[in-house]
């Protein structure tokens, strides 16, 4: 959003009638629609994806070895945690006070603070991933793994993993901060 466009709009909202026809307007009610829906489509999704490692996890405790049981235990136990941990970054997502533009913006506000705080969740399980795959690799050259083969695959897709979550928060967060500085210059000015 340009300052052109943010001043246009305070002047609409604090004006005495905002005509709900406005363009703006409108395209502001459906990008915070739009994020709410993505967001409840997103907490959805990471639900099935936790049920599906805790149902994996418990088919790794039945394997034996050490390898499958590390697996299962993160599997099992880290997993639904971080679930959590995400669930209740996002919830605020997913409720609008008020049908009003300032309604919007300050939903809008509340957006991109979550938005910013699921890059950081991101950021802090890839820390977390790096960190099991070095715990695998201290157990292996300890020799308590015997698995060299799939480190080396596990090792080579957690780079992958890590790299490509690396451009994505370079890439958005910027965008995120300079958003979240315009809406509260705007929320900001609408108070005063």
């Amino acid at each position: 959003m340009s300052d052109a466009f943010l001043n246009e709009m305070k002047d609409h909202w604090q004006s005495i009638a905002i005509d709900p026809q406005d363009d703006r307007f409108e395209r502001l009610k459906t990008r915070v629609r739009r994020r709410r829906t993505l967001s409840l489509l997103w907490i959805v999704l990471e639900l099935l994806t936790t049920m599906s490692c805790i149902y994996a996890g418990l088919y790794m405790l039945q394997q034996g070895g050490l390898l499958a049981w590390l697996t299962a235990g993160v599997l099992v136990l880290v997993i639904p945690g971080m679930f959590i941990w995400s669930f209740m970054t996002q919830r605020s997502n997913l409720h609008l006070e008020e049908q009003s533009p300032t309604g919007y913006l300050q939903a809008e506000h509340r957006n991109l603070l979550t938005s910013l705080k699921v890059l950081r969740i991101m950021k802090a399980h890839c820390w977390g991933l790096a960190g099991f795959v070095l715990l695998l690799w201290l157990l292996e050259i300890a020799g308590l793994l015997g698995a060299v083969d799939f480190m080396l695959l596990y090792t080579a897709l957690t780079i992958l993993v890590v790299t490509i979550v690396g451009l994505i928060l370079r890439r958005r967060r910027p965008r995120l901060k300079a958003r979240l500085v315009q809406c509260e210059k705007l929320l900001k000015e609408l108070d005063s």
